[in-house]
């Protein structure tokens, strides 16, 4: 396990040590480690896609610089799969967003952890008895939750719209 891995877990141990409210728990515990899980593999598909993106050209041209006699249609027909590879590469960066969702992820657990620890360390939105303070911070962590439903099907929409396709039905 990474130190970073570690690290989520003990805080995640923290906060379900920390809230008394089950129902509260279950739900931050679910969200953070969802939104958690989904940031790390949007993190990885960015990453691997945005190297192959990076080398697949590299290669094809390098592949330029060799020329041995006879093997031109050889070289010719590797540059030209590598080339296709390329531009699909760069269709699946654009089509599954992976840094833009890996860092809407990752910004909205940090708000969810944030609103925790104001809640569970006296920040003044969160005065009053433990259950008060719970009952304000599930009504803080649906906001943020819906929010980012909104911000998701915002999204979606306009990509929908870019490739031509049809629109999600809107939520009202």
């Amino acid at each position: 396990m990474s130190k970073r891995a570690e690290q989520e877990y003990a805080l995640f141990k923290i906060i379900e040590e920390s809230i008394e409210n089950k129902a509260l728990k279950q739900r931050l515990s679910y969200l953070l480690k969802w939104y958690d899980g989904k940031a790390q593999k949007n993190r990885h598909c960015y990453h691997i896609l945005h190297i192959l993106s990076v080398l697949l050209p590299s290669a094809t041209a390098a592949l330029g610089l060799f020329t041995v006699s006879g093997s031109e249609h050889i070289i010719t027909a590797i540059s030209s799969i590598l080339s296709l590879l390329t531009a699909f590469l760069l269709h699946l960066l654009n089509q599954f967003r992976c840094y833009e969702n890996w860092i809407r992820y990752r910004s909205t657990a940090e708000v969810l952890k944030s609103e925790v620890f104001r809640c569970l360390y006296g920040d003044d939105t969160y005065c009053g008895e433990i259950h008060e303070r719970e009952h304000k911070l599930a009504i803080k962590v649906e906001e943020i939750a819906n929010g980012e439903i909104v911000q998701w099907q915002a999204l979606h929409e306009e990509h929908s719209e870019q490739i031509g396709g049809s629109s999600m039905p809107k939520h009202e």
